[in-house]
């Protein structure tokens, strides 16, 4: 059966990332190609999930295997599905964390596609200060061939409810940890066995 849409956004929030890249291309008029990816990688060991995941949108997308890393990745670059199928469903079923600023940036920027504005220059300056608000910020080739770069600004996201417990499911599969431990003897107490479940996130989330 079809994955819960919401166990999808707590995973995607726990693995996926939402990026742009830019890159030298001679054939095209402004002599820059812009890709938008929506990706999960994962250990090749859980590679079922994300066949679950490209059945859950309808097939779309492409799924490798990277062998000598023992990875797999989900990777969905098609500027009609990114439109259609992967920005919608993230509408509706938001993400709660702070990848979801990078997500709101990362939709503008396929609305420029759209738009057509990756085929000018000023269109992908705009682009340019876009993702550099983005995840890491810009690349050291963005940089180096774009000496104008000014970030917009980027939304704080600030969750104060969880919709639905599948959301919880989701993220806890990318990012929980359940663990055993025994903690050393003491002049007043023996071995102790502990039993701890956890989740770790960056300071701002």
């Amino acid at each position: 059966s079809l994955l819960n849409p919401y166990f999808v956004s707590g995973f995607s929030d726990a693995e996926s990332s939402f990026s742009t890249t830019i890159y030298k291309n001679q054939k095209i008029t402004t002599g820059y190609r812009v890709r938008c990816f929506f990706q999960i990688s994962l250990n090749q060991r859980d590679s079922f999930i994300l066949y679950q995941l490209q059945e859950f949108f309808g097939g779309i997308g492409t799924i490798r295997i990277d062998k000598t890393a023992n990875a797999v990745k989900y990777s969905v670059d098609s500027l009609k599905d990114l439109t259609t199928i992967i920005i919608p469903h993230f509408k509706k079923y938001p993400l709660l964390t702070q990848k979801a600023a990078d997500f709101l940036l990362f939709e503008q920027i396929v609305e420029f596609m759209n738009k057509d504005a990756h085929l000018t220059i000023d269109g992908i300056q705009q682009i340019v200060n876009i993702n550099a608000s983005m995840n890491l910020g810009s690349s050291n080739f963005v940089k180096s061939n774009f000496s104008k770069i000014n970030p917009v600004e980027r939304v704080k996201i600030q969750t104060t409810n969880i919709p639905d417990p599948h959301w919880i499911s989701g993220f806890v599969s990318g990012e929980g940890n359940f663990d055993v431990g025994i903690r050393k003897a003491t002049k007043t107490r023996k071995e102790r066995i502990y039993l701890r479940f956890r989740l770790s996130q960056e300071e701002r989330d």
